[in-house]
């Protein structure tokens, strides 16, 4: 059975393609989008019908941690617990940063919102934004090295999108939706 989340997030990876030139704009200048794509998601997840609350930074169970997961979502069939990770490869000529290092921060979110899932029964998912991408088999090969690393998460990949730049078109980001698989039906 097909979650809302699964539902919905097509729509979202729409309106990232719309605006794709911003995605590429970040990567030429080698700059993380984090802060953008939460704006987005927040505009997205606040003017969409299958949302009934939404509450940016809330915090998770353990008050003597300061931490707070980037957003908690009730949808009209259940809550998800949801974090966002964007960055830069190094990859397209692009400088970059230590991707191992971003893949380990991918994976601790995973952990973190499938800590908070488990604790209330609701669900857990991270979208992540990685750029630039080619289609050279180096990078390829460099990138499934990664994905392995995360694939051996706690969390799955649901979807995933290319995002394509217009003006560069064999240049795109990946835009992935992680989720725990469906025990909950």
């Amino acid at each position: 059975m097909r979650s809302q989340v699964q539902a919905i997030f097509p729509e979202f990876a729409k309106l990232l393609q719309e605006k794709s030139d911003y995605v590429k704009l970040f990567a030429c200048f080698d700059a993380n989008s984090e802060g953008w794509l939460h704006a987005e998601l927040m505009h997205f997840l606040a003017t969409n019908e299958a949302v009934e609350e939404l509450r940016p930074q809330r915090r998770g169970f353990d008050a003597k941690k300061r931490e707070a997961c980037d957003f908690w979502i009730k949808l009209t069939d259940h809550a998800v617990w949801c974090e966002i990770k964007s960055f830069c490869t190094n990859y397209c000529g692009s400088p970059g940063k230590n991707i191992t290092d971003r893949i380990d921060g991918i994976l601790e979110a995973m952990r973190r919102v499938e800590g908070y899932a488990q604790a209330d029964g609701s669900r857990a998912v991270v979208i992540t934004l990685v750029y630039p991408f080619a289609e050279g088999e180096a990078e390829k090969r460099a990138w499934d090295k990664h994905m392995q690393k995360l694939l051996a998460g706690p969390l799955t990949i649901s979807q995933e999108h290319k995002i394509l730049f217009r003006a560069a078109p064999k240049r795109f980001a990946r835009l992935i939706l992680w989720s725990a698989s469906d025990r909950r039906g």
